[in-house]
């Protein structure tokens, strides 16, 4: 898209006002939910845990927490100064406390309404 020979705008730069890059990020999106399906439908038994469904069943929980620490003031020391490999690090270990996160809410919910149902009963 950068190198094409029209621009909408007298002045583009690729990573500020290209509207190319909407449609990539869409692009990419897509392949992740396409890919998320396929493992959800086909990649395992319907009774098995899935990390996509479990992150999927918490979803506003993990997005509200991971939006804190990736843009909010909790790693904001290292925002813009990290090299890839630690990126790639960091997002594994971010995505992996995100369904750790979730796990751990699902079970507490189970405790709780364990909790509630005996106290009724």
């Amino acid at each position: 898209f950068s190198n094409l020979p029209y621009t909408l705008y007298t002045k583009s730069e690729f990573w500020l006002n290209s509207p190319g890059l909407p449609l990539i990020k869409l692009g990419v999106v897509l392949v992740w939910a396409s890919l998320a399906f396929v493992w959800t439908q086909y990649g395992m038994r319907q009774s098995a845990w899935s990390w996509v469904r479990q992150l999927g069943t918490s979803s506003l929980l993990v997005y509200w927490v991971h939006i804190e620490i990736v843009y909010g003031r909790w790693l904001g020391i290292w925002k813009e100064r990290l090299p890839d490999w630690a990126c790639v690090l960091l997002t594994i270990a971010v995505v992996g406390s995100m369904v750790l996160l979730a796990w751990g809410k699902e079970r507490a919910q189970s405790k709780w309404k364990a909790r509630t149902v005996a106290a009724a009963a």
